[in-house]
Order: C-alpha cells, then sequence, then structure tokens
C-alpha cells in the first residue's frame, strides 16, 4: 500500500505531528516476506507521553472502532 504526499499530511493531522503531546513520525524498514526490507511510515509517541506501556504482545487487544474502517466495524449491539 502506498500514500502520497497529500495522504501523509493528512495523517499528520490526525496524528497531531508537531504538537507537543503528538505523534512522531519516521520511516522504518519492514519485512515484506520474500521481498526483504521495505521503507515504510510509523508514527512514534514518547515513552514519557504514555500512561500505560506495552512490552510485548497484549494478552486481549480491541481495536478501538474510531481507527477500524466502518465497513469492518461489528455492528453495535442493540
Amino acid at each position: 500500500l502506498e500514500i502520497d504526499a497529500e495522504g501523509l499530511a493528512f495523517l499528520d493531522v490526525f496524528e497531531s505531528v508537531g504538537d507537543p503531546v503528538g505523534y512522531l513520525r519516521r520511516e522504518i524498514a519492514i519485512t515484506t516476506g520474500d521481498d526483504g526490507p521495505a521503507p515504510a511510515w510509523a508514527y512514534l509517541k514518547d515513552r514519557s507521553q504514555l500512561d500505560v506501556v506495552h512490552d510485548g504482545p497484549m494478552a486481549d487487544y480491541q481495536p478501538d472502532p474510531r481507527y477500524v474502517k466502518a465497513t469492518r466495524r461489528s455492528p453495535e449491539p442493540r
């Protein structure tokens, strides 16, 4: 998946890049399988700004629905 400059600018605003308590955007290398390393953008937060720091996999992860594409969200309970 590739993103253009306009898309990155949108995400930077969404992640509050440049704000004192916002995220930092950094280019990292990821492994994509047999294709080897590839560049990717990551949004990182300083540990001192986090309420809870998870070290390793969480036993139970529930995605925040605000960040899940509407068509992939579970229906609201009635």
